[in-house]
C-alpha cells in the first residue's frame, strides 16, 4: 500500500471516528453499545497520535528503529483496545499483551517528541537523556507491575509518581533549556 493512499484511509478513520464521537454527543442515549462506540473512538484517537508522532520521527529518521517500533506498538496498542472494548476475546488471553502495548506506544512517542530537539549543547543533551530515562524507568516500572501481577503497595506507587513528577519537568525543561542556550 503506498504511502499516500494509507494516509488518506487514515484521514478518513478519523473523519468516521469524529462523526461517530459528536454523534454520540449530540444526540445519543450513552447506552452500552453507544459507550463501546465512543471509547473506541477514543482509543483510535489517542493511538492515531502516538503512531503520528512515531511516523514523524521515522520520516526524519530513516534507518530509525524507535520511529518504526512505535508505529507498530500504536496498531498492536489500538487493535488490542478493541479487543478489550468489544469483548471479541476472553480479555484473560490479551490484556498482559494489550496493556503492556498501552505503555509502549505512548513512552515511544514521547521519547521521539524529545528526540526532535535537535541540540549539541551538553546541557541540553543531558537533561533530555535523563528524561528519556525516566519514560524508560516508567515503563519498565508500569510493565513490571503488568507482568509480575504482584500486589506492589503504596511504595510501588509513590515511585511511579516520583518518577512521573521528574519526567513531566524533563519533557518540559528540554526544550526550555534548548531555547535558553540557542540564544
Amino acid at each position: 500500500m503506498s504511502k499516500k493512499l494509507f494516509l488518506k484511509i487514515f484521514v478518513g478513520f478519523l473523519i468516521v471516528s469524529a462523526l461517530i464521537g459528536i454523534y454520540i454527543f449530540a444526540i445519543g442515549d450513552f447506552d452500552e453499545l453507544e459507550m463501546m462506540a465512543l471509547v473506541s473512538t477514543a482509543s483510535g484517537g489517542f493511538f492515531s497520535l502516538m503512531g503520528l508522532v512515531a511516523a514523524a520521527y521515522h520520516e526524519k529518521n530513516k534507518q530509525s528503529l524507535l520511529g518504526k517500533t512505535g508505529i507498530i506498538a500504536s496498531v498492536v496498542a489500538f487493535i488490542l483496545s478493541l479487543f478489550l472494548i468489544w469483548e471479541w476475546i476472553d480479555p484473560d488471553i490479551v490484556y498482559k499483551i494489550a496493556f503492556i502495548s498501552f505503555v509502549v506506544a505512548p513512552s515511544i512517542a514521547h521519547a521521539c517528541l524529545l528526540f526532535f530537539i535537535e541540540t549539541d549543547h551538553p546541557t541540553t543533551s543531558m537533561v533530555r537523556k535523563v528524561t528519556i530515562g525516566l519514560i524508560c524507568v516508567t515503563a519498565f516500572f508500569l510493565i513490571g507491575g503488568i507482568m509480575i501481577e504482584f500486589d506492589w503497595g503504596s511504595l510501588f506507587w509513590r515511585l511511579i509518581g516520583i518518577v512521573g513528577i521528574l519526567n513531566v519537568l524533563g519533557t518540559i525543561a528540554t526544550p526550555i533549556i534548548h531555547k535558553i542556550v540557542r540564544s
